[in-house]
């Protein structure tokens, strides 16, 4: 597995509050004009967040799985690592708790658009399925 620091965030965006470093795995099969990309991520028990969501209980909250979601697009995007940008959050599920030191293993899916990428992400832990997420994504140079 190739292992990958998330880019750098354009001065135009905001810094990510996830820390945690993506693992860029091998480019899996495509299948029906679909390509298929996997990462992984160790969620630290440092994780900023954890701080204050919630103290005594810690839990990774919704919105840091879907960063984890677009850092992992940003890396592993069908066009080259740091070509697309997040337009929109078209959906998310959440179905089970991501804890302090948990392994995320997460499996996208893309489709070609005329502007960008559309691409369905499956999100794993050694419990089970944790979110379903799906972002559309547009090519750099064309905000």
């Amino acid at each position: 597995m190739l292992t990958t620091e998330a880019p750098e965030a354009p001065e135009t965006r905001l810094p990510s509050p996830v820390r945690s470093t993506v693992q860029v795995g091998e480019p899996l099969a495509a299948a029906g004009g679909r390509v298929r990309t996997g990462t992984v991520m160790e969620i630290s028990p440092t994780e900023p967040v954890f701080a204050g969501h919630y103290p005594d209980f810690p839990i990774f909250p919704g919105v840091c799985l879907i960063e984890c979601a677009r850092l992992s697009a940003e890396v592993t995007a069908p066009d080259g690592p740091g070509t697309l940008y997040l337009e929109a959050v078209e959906s998310s599920r959440f179905g089970g708790p991501v804890r302090p030191g948990d392994r995320l293993s997460l499996v996208l899916t893309w489709t070609a658009l005329e502007t960008g990428w559309r691409t369905a992400v499956r999100i794993r832990s050694e419990r089970g399925d944790v979110a379903s997420i799906r972002l559309r994504l547009g090519r750099e140079g064309r905000q």
